[in-house]
């Protein structure tokens, strides 16, 4: 007989665990393609350029569209000037079949300075959209661009004169003038396109095993049983169900904040003997759930029901948490010990949990296995498990049980 794990929650994402992390991970420094005093100079060129393109509705409904996809699978308000121009050809978040947009941009460029046009296909300078969901789709954005300054900018209004030249008008736009009129901001995503999964292709962890959350995520999973004969020992899988923040962590024109939760487990593994802790590695399991400006300031929910522990075994005394808002930098380790139990001793194993120089760290800390499965963790009285919460985020530690099946 075959045996498999079968969760009863069905609508659950299994979180891609990376399974050695004695070594340093070469992939969690900067990217090659982040040039941030390269790049920034180049935003307000690029704000100029695109003020100037008489772009009309229609290209502002495919920015808008664009965007809204983004979202749905767990990004920010943005759209990469790389997936505009390279259009179709690889692109991992958008595909259409024609774009207006593409042609203008690709035309203008080629008749600029500085081989601009090569820069902008291989940055990552992008458009990004705050409050973009707020859009009456009618009225014409200004176009402003990332500097130094932290809450007021300058911005491109374009008008279109009788004769049908364009004139373009200079204003100052602060987050307050973005949440009544819309406004897109020429910045750069500290996220490198290639730490982004293949979503075209139905892709949701990348390649340094980190779970995008998104409801397309969620909705991927689908469980077939077949010829189901007899039931076995419980299981129990420990997971974040749901999240939320209430901070803004990043300036308005940088966009919203991108939260990653790491969890390190022993996982799958039943302890029987003293050799076994020979083989033990603790497994580091890491969703990514993007806030939008909007969301963080209306203090919405979303859903995660992202798995990170899939078999909590009795052996476990705890487990590592840590939460961080994510920036780019050099590749650093939170080391932590984990407790295991066997025949009433006490053992630690060393997990590493990665993050970057540049994150700011919300919360660490080791939760006990006891406490998970504790009242401490779950509402006996209405049936809901508590909301945990640091640094203005909130999340809840829920606890699926499930039985291992025969077929």
């Amino acid at each position: 007989m075959k045996k498999i794990y079968f969760v009863l929650l069905l609508a659950t994402i299994f979180v891609a665990c990376n399974e050695d992390f004695n070594q340093t991970d070469s992939n969690l420094g900067t990217s090659n393609n982040i040039n941030l005093s390269t790049d920034k100079k180049m935003l307000e060129e690029v704000a100029v350029l695109l003020s100037n393109l008489n772009l009309d509705l229609e290209d502002y409904k495919e920015i808008h569209q664009s965007i809204s996809q983004s979202l749905e699978y767990g990004l920010d308000e943005c759209y990469y000037f790389r997936e505009i121009l390279n259009f179709n050809q690889n692109n991992k978040i958008i595909n259409t079949t024609n774009s207006s947009l593409k042609q203008k941009l690709t035309n203008s460029l080629s008749l600029s300075r500085n081989n601009i046009l090569d820069k902008l296909t291989n940055s990552n300078i992008q458009i990004y959209w705050p409050y973009s969901e707020d859009w009456d789709q009618k009225t014409i954005p200004v176009i402003t661009f990332a500097d130094d300054n932290k809450n007021i900018h300058t911005a491109f209004k374009s008008i279109i004169l009788p004769e049908g030249t364009i004139k373009t008008d200079t204003l100052f736009v602060d987050e307050e003038y973005a949440k009544r009129n819309p406004v897109i901001v020429i910045n750069l995503n500290t996220l490198p396109y290639e730490e982004i999964p293949d979503f075209s292709n139905n892709k949701f962890i990348n390649k340094d095993n980190v779970l995008f959350s998104s409801k397309k995520a969620i909705n991927k999973i689908n469980t077939n049983l077949y010829e189901i004969e007899k039931v076995g020992d419980p299981i129990y899988s420990i997971k974040i169900g749901k999240f939320m923040a209430s901070k803004q962590y990043d300036d308005w024109a940088n966009g919203g904040s991108e939260f990653v939760i790491h969890i390190g487990a022993v996982d799958q593994f039943k302890i029987n003997t003293v050799d076994d802790l020979r083989n033990v590695n603790p497994n580091i399991s890491r969703v990514r759930i993007t806030r939008s400006r909007k969301d963080i300031s209306k203090k919405r929910w979303t859903d995660v029901n992202a798995v990170m522990v899939s078999d909590s075994q009795p052996n476990d005394i705890d487990l590592a948490f840590m939460l961080v808002e994510e920036d780019q930098g050099s590749g650093r380790f939170w080391e932590a010990n984990l407790g295991l139990e066997l025949a009433g001793k006490k053992y630690r194993i060393d997990a590493k949990l990665p993050f970057k120089s540049g994150d700011d760290m919300i919360y660490q800390v080791k939760y006990r296995r006891n406490f998970i499965f504790s009242t401490l963790n779950y509402n006996t009285k209405n049936n809901t498990f508590v909301e945990h919460t640091a640094g203005n985020c909130y999340w809840t530690l829920e606890v699926n049980k499930g039985q291992i099946i025969n077929y």
